[in-house]
């Protein structure tokens, strides 16, 4: 970076998010520069997003007289730190012809979540061994998206929305480059840099042997489709890798050993640290989601039918009536339809949106 601040910076990071180091097949995103970190760090302050017509919780929005605004990175860090720290103990309320009954309240950013993830990723890797042998290769992509530069960064719902723009084009690309004479499934996992951005990695699971090159079209449709996406920053060998997937008693040097732990680091789950101990970044990053309600990951239909899912369960007369922090004692209504979220957007002009 010049020192007149004129040169565009990415912002990526090679270094993995969590105490545990991540295996050396996988794919980093290029190392981003300290000074560009730092300066964005310092300003928190910035709006999620300026835009209009975003869909955000309640919580992280502020309404005003003539406007309905996002509230900053840090507010809305602090908005998610309470609201996690208020359901640590809480259990959803339902009902059903005058009688209530009470379930856990469960939510993603939880330990007990990532236990149930980690086990889901062990269901779908022994599914895929039994069905493709020895015969199974693992493609790791990385897809990236520059955040701006020192003093004019982008919108962090922003860069989220405009980095993910290019999805239906990528799933395209990959069902032209790989056809019908393979069988294979896929997993988008979003992971955050050091700056709270994010990055996306497709891990693509194989029947056979696949070439590197094959998937380069992939990286195509992404540059393609997605404006903040810079080429530099997707050279083929850097972002794009292919390894066989070995049980643990023939694997090799280079080859995948445990694909549930290969993956599972690029969706944390392996942070020592609770939600609310995890680096500044892995919570700016975890807040984003929170409130935007993007999930962290995407399986195609294939691999989800391989994840094991075990929830609560309710018959369709049980209407979800609110929330208790108190063991049911005291109940606090929520949107039924909203999956207990209020929901709203932002908007700038007066008057109001009908």
């Amino acid at each position: 970076m010049s020192e007149s601040g004129k040169e565009w910076v990415d912002v990526r990071v090679d270094a993995p998010t969590s105490a545990v180091s991540r295996p050396s097949m996988a794919n980093r995103a290029r190392g981003e520069n300290q000074a560009a970190v730092t300066d964005f760090l310092g300003k928190r302050s910035q709006q999620i997003t300026a835009r209009d017509g975003v869909k955000l919780r309640r919580e992280a929005v502020v309404p005003e007289a003539r406007a309905n605004r996002a509230i900053s990175w840090k507010g809305l860090i602090k908005q998610w730190r309470t609201w996690y720290q208020d359901r640590r103990n809480a259990g959803l309320v339902f009902e059903k012809d005058g009688e209530q009954c009470t379930g856990p309240q469960e939510n993603r950013f939880m330990p007990s979540y990532s236990n149930k993830l980690y086990a889901k990723l062990k269901d779908l890797e022994r599914g895929l061994h039994d069905a493709y042998g020895r015969r199974f290769h693992t493609g790791m992509l990385t897809l990236t998206a520059s955040a701006g530069r020192p003093g004019e960064w982008v919108a962090p719902q922003d860069h989220l929305d405009e980095l993910l723009s290019s999805w239906e084009a990528v799933r395209r690309a990959l069902h032209r480059s790989l056809d019908d004479s393979l069988r294979w499934e896929y997993l988008m996992v979003l992971e955050p840099h050091k700056s709270g951005y994010a990055h996306a990695h497709i891990a693509i699971f194989v029947d056979g042997v696949v070439e590197e090159e094959r998937f380069e079209p992939v990286i195509d449709a992404h540059l393609r489709n997605c404006e903040l996406a810079e080429r530099d920053a997707h050279e083929y060998e850097n972002v794009i890798t292919v390894k066989r997937v070995a049980g643990s008693r023939d694997r090799e040097v280079g080859e995948i050993g445990n694909l549930g732990s290969y993956v599972g680091e690029y969706l944390g789950i392996y942070e020592e640290e609770g939600p609310l101990d995890a680096p500044e970044h892995v919570q700016a990053f975890n807040a984003l989601l929170w409130a935007t309600g993007r999930q962290r990951w995407r399986p195609s239909n294939g691999a989800q039918e391989y994840m094991a899912y075990d929830s609560l369960v309710l018959e369709p007369e049980w209407d979800l009536v609110g929330v208790t922090y108190d063991g049911g004692e005291t109940v606090e209504p929520v949107n039924p339809h909203g999956g207990g979220v209020e929901w709203t957007e932002t908007w700038s002009d007066w008057p109001p949106p009908d």
